[in-house]
């Protein structure tokens, strides 16, 4: 989970952004006016996740008004993945309606931590590796990760919210929370399963 400060100009953006990426990046040259994989995924924090480097871009730029400018500094191919893969920005005020599992998502709320194990339950599929055989086992939500609800501040629609334990915790504030939807199954006696936001990227607005 990493901190979003969203760029307040053009040129502060593309200073970030255009950065020469990685220092094995030899061939990859900053300030010149395209942006590559390599240079957006090193300013996102990731390699190869073009999801989650787009749900960055998307959320570093959600401020600018001339953010379309900067999109089109985007190389050839990451113009194609950004259409592929842009994250959906989602209301809570007006739909609890999210989306999939798989797709990035942007949502607006306030983060209420979920502190009790009996208030909340549900399992998570995750993959467990024994030498070279990799299974997929069904573990509560509460060993991998800490919960919250998002709460929206006028209709009180909530969304379930989860990040990797161990790490920052989300204050009670407004917030923007840019992640990714996964599937929680409520027991393992059945089939039945809803949906969380795993929490990538996030941005206090306060």
């Amino acid at each position: 989970m990493k901190k979003v400060k969203p760029y307040k100009s053009k040129s502060a953006a593309m200073k970030a952004i255009d950065n020469g990426g990685r220092f094995y990046n030899l061939l990859t040259k900053a300030n010149d006016g395209e942006v590559t994989e390599a240079e957006l995924s090193r300013v996102a924090g990731v390699f190869s996740d073009h999801k989650l480097m787009h749900l960055f871009l998307e959320m570093s730029l959600i401020e600018l008004p001339n953010a379309t400018d900067i999109k089109n500094t985007l190389s050839t191919s990451l113009k194609q993945s950004y259409h592929e893969h842009k994250p959906n920005v989602i209301s809570l005020h007006d739909s609890l309606t999210i989306g999939c599992a798989g797709q990035t998502v942007i949502v607006t709320g306030i983060p209420l931590l979920v502190e009790s194990k009996t208030e909340f339950s549900g399992f998570i599929t995750i993959p467990m590796t024994t030498g070279n055989v990799t299974t997929m086992m069904m573990v509560p939500i509460f060993d991998q990760y800490e919960v919250y609800e998002l709460k929206d501040e006028i209709s009180n629609n909530k969304v379930l919210l989860a990040h990797t334990r161990g790490g920052k915790k989300l204050g009670p504030v407004p917030t923007r929370i840019g992640g990714c939807l996964k599937e929680r199954q409520q027991n393992e006696d059945t089939d039945e399963k809803d949906l969380f936001i795993e929490v990538c990227y996030y941005t206090p607005l306060y």
